[in-house]
């Protein structure tokens, strides 16, 4: 049994699922740009270094974000599970 029966789902052939990766792998980009340009921006406006913490963690987790859509594009085109 398919759930909610978007197994075949297709925008012009493609399946709804690697859209919606490829839209998310792109988001992920976007938020990595941004995330060095405000990295960039507080060393060059000097922000404290008690605030580098945010910034390494923002950037973990849009690496992170951008690694598990990868992988999961990866499977959806493997066809697996």
């Amino acid at each position: 049994m398919i759930p909610w029966g978007l197994r075949g789902a297709e925008i012009f052939g493609i399946p709804l699922g690697v859209l919606v990766g490829v839209f998310a792998i792109g988001l992920a980009a976007f938020s990595l740009i941004i995330d060095f340009t405000s990295i960039s921006e507080g060393v060059r406006q000097g922000a404290p270094m008690k605030y580098s913490w945010t910034a390494a963690f923002g950037l973990t987790v849009t690496l992170v974000w951008l690694y598990v859509e990868f992988i999961r594009l990866i499977a959806i085109l493997r066809g697996d599970e």
